[in-house]
């Protein structure tokens, strides 16, 4: 500091000179001087005493946002600020996150879908009765094994207890070997026009075992009754007495075959219906399916199917329906293959 001082005073000097000579020539020139003199001085003091203590410029405050008046514009609106970027936010925008709300994550791929056809009305359904499952009308893992298939036809009693049980069944392989013989010949035995081609006929088998496996029904059932409703012959007309029975389980006012002019697929996907409509029912009356799970067993089943009622205390009562049909029914599920014309009244 002591240098800074003797630094001013020799400032003062070098500046006290000129201003001498302009005053020099007058009167009062000294006394002009000093005056001047004692100016610069104390100039210089001001200074010194400012020299270390510079205070920082404060920063410029911002301008304060004014809330207007109702019904008042404000003159200095308060400047909104752009949305700060969220790079590492793991939702979707405009997705909500919390409350139970939707999920933000993207949708998961859909699975395959492997129900039934939406057509039909009883599409979907499985056996629930545990006393099916008891029975052997429901059926879990279609391993249908059994005894080799008999082509005979047995007369048994009225109620189910009285017809061959579940370990008494012939195998699905024999019984669908056994029935080959009526499958071929199916439709000119009934004069249907022109019978079934071997692809067709294997169409039919992989229909039956398909919709047994979604549905739980024994897929030997399934084809008892494909032989004893049509002969297995896709081109089979309908009956009707007062409801449309079509194709090959002659269904509650299901589908008919789409007809061999169509193709491969569409002909698979029309039998496979077929089957579907028998088993599952339709939209406008039960199938199988319904009647397993009311009654516990194929045979209760098959009267209800076949005359839309059941007495399960006497299931030769037919209720103006085919007497014999569930003893064929149970002598089918052994082996029996003739066609119903030929078969003997019990």
């Amino acid at each position: 500091m002591r240098y800074q001082v003797l630094a001013l005073f020799a400032a003062g000097a070098a500046f006290a000179a000129p201003v001498a000579q302009q005053y020099g020539g007058q009167q009062d020139g000294g006394q002009d001087w000093q005056k001047v003199w004692q100016d610069q001085l104390a100039s210089m003091k001001q200074v010194q005493d400012g020299m270390g203590k510079h205070e920082p410029t404060p920063a410029p405050q911002p301008k304060q946002y004014e809330q207007p008046k109702q019904g008042e514009t404000p003159a200095n609106p308060e400047p909104v600020p752009p949305p700060k970027p969220d790079s590492e936010s793991s939702t979707y925008p405009d997705s909500p996150t919390e409350g139970g709300e939707e999920s933000s994550s993207p949708p998961a791929p859909d699975s395959e879908d492997n129900s039934a056809p939406s057509s039909g009305g009883g599409n979907g359904q499985k056996v629930s009765s545990s006393k099916a499952f008891a029975s052997g009308a429901g059926c879990k893992s279609q391993e249908l094994s059994g005894p080799k298939a008999h082509d005979g036809y047995k007369c048994y009693g009225n109620t189910a207890d009285t017809m061959p049980s579940k370990d008494k069944w012939a195998s699905w392989d024999s019984l669908w070997e056994g029935n080959q013989k009526l499958l071929k010949t199916a439709c000119t035995n009934l004069g249907q026009g022109a019978d079934n081609s071997e692809e067709q006929n294997k169409m039919i088998g992989e229909a039956i075992q398909k919709v047994a496996k979604e549905t739980m029904v024994d897929a030997r059932f399934i084809l008892a009754i494909v032989m004893q409703e049509s002969h297995g012959c896709l081109n089979v007309g309908a009956t009707n007495n007062g409801v449309n029975n079509p194709g090959l389980m002659q269904s509650h006012n299901g589908e008919s075959f789409c007809g061999a002019s169509k193709s491969p697929a569409e002909q698979k996907k029309s039998i496979e219906q077929m089957i579907r409509d028998g088993v599952q029912g339709t939209s406008d009356g039960e199938g199988l399916l319904q009647g397993i799970d009311k009654y516990g067993d194929i045979y209760a089943a098959a009267r209800k199917y076949n005359s839309g009622s059941c007495d399960p205390s006497n299931l030769n009562n037919a209720f103006s329906s085919t007497k014999s049909y569930v003893q064929s029914i149970a002598n089918r599920m052994t082996g029996y293959v003739m066609s119903p014309m030929q078969e003997p009244t019990c």
